[in-house]
């Protein structure tokens, strides 16, 4: 990418915290985020994919739009 694409500003917490979560509600938007979700939620339980560990969580909420669903 570019650097003008580079968020400014980023809210950042590492995964300890959030195992520690009651709740989790994960949003992703946009056809980019489709393969990553994929792996997220269907894939391997690996560091390679943090989200991957939402798997083991009992109250984790995903939102989607249908271009990040896409192969899902």
């Amino acid at each position: 990418g570019e650097l003008h694409d580079v968020p400014h500003q980023a809210i950042s917490i590492g995964i300890h915290t959030i195992m520690q979560a009651k709740n989790i509600l994960l949003l992703a938007l946009g056809e980019r985020k489709s393969e990553i979700m994929s792996k997220a939620l269907h894939g391997e339980i690996t560091n390679q994919v943090p989200a991957s560990i939402l798997q083991t969580m009992p109250h984790v909420e995903y939102v989607l739009d249908n271009e990040a669903a896409r192969l899902i």
